[in-house]
Formats: C-alpha cells, structure tokens, sequence
C-alpha cells in the first residue's frame, strides 16, 4: 500500500511563505519591465516632438515678415 507522506505544519508555512514571496517578486518584476518599457516610449515620443518643434521654430525664423505697402507697417 501507498503511504501517505505529511509535512510538519512549520515545513508548509516555510514553503508557502517561499512560494508567496516568489509570486511577489515576479509580479513586481512584470511591472517594472512594463515602467520601463513606458518610459522609453516617453523619452523617445519627447525627442520626436522637441526635434519636431525645434524644426517648426527653424522654419518660422526663415518666413520673411509680410509688409503691408499700403500702411508700411511689417506683420
């Protein structure tokens, strides 16, 4: 016959104790690599627009002022 094999309760909470604790881990392991990966896309969508605004700012520097011949004011 088979023999049934009990753990002494202080072995089933040091187990169970482990196994809660790596759950935790790798739970807050996930979601560090989800910030992680948040924050990349940030920075790079921040580059994208600063490289865009500074281009726009470029663009706007080159535009000659309209003059008005008819008051001589510069717009």
């Amino acid at each position: 016959m088979k023999t049934l094999i009990v753990l002494h309760p202080a072995s089933v909470i040091i187990i169970s104790t482990v196994l809660l604790f790596l759950c935790i881990s790798v739970i807050l392991y996930i979601k560090q690599y989800k910030i992680q990966a948040e924050s990349k896309r940030l920075i790079e969508e921040s580059e994208r627009l600063s490289k865009l605004a500074s281009k726009e700012a470029e663009e706007k520097e080159k535009e000659k002022p309209y003059e008005d011949f008819t008051s001589g004011h510069i717009y």
